[in-house]
């Protein structure tokens, strides 16, 4: 499943009213970018983490 328009809309508008350090926090690994998704927005965190999940196996794959 993907983002609707509107969930992309809210995650944008958040990220925009961050501060630079804080958006680079948020977005320094995976493990940081999925809770920040987990704990603030629950509903795209749910439409995202199979993505995610397939993407981080790709890489893994790539190493194996």
């Amino acid at each position: 499943m993907a983002m609707t328009p509107e969930q992309r809309r809210r995650l944008e508008e958040t990220l925009d009213k961050m501060d630079s350090q804080e958006v680079d926090r948020v977005l320094q690994t995976i493990h940081t970018f999925t809770d920040f998704l987990y704990y603030k927005f629950r509903d795209i965190y749910n439409a995202v983490k199979n993505i995610i999940k397939q993407v981080w196996e790709s890489i893994k794959s790539i190493f194996s």
